[in-house]
């Protein structure tokens, strides 16, 4: 999981994501984590 930010977009009628953060959590063991991006390969 990650922290961020939605707004609601009164023209679309739905929740747009307005900022992502650096802060992560893994569900799976419960605890903070670091996020790491990688290059995807695929064309």
């Amino acid at each position: 999981m990650r922290d961020a930010w939605a707004c609601w977009s009164y023209e679309r009628q739905q929740w747009e994501l307005g900022q992502a953060f650096d802060h992560a959590y893994c569900e799976d063991c419960e605890r903070d984590c670091t996020l790491e991006e990688t290059m995807d390969d695929a064309p």
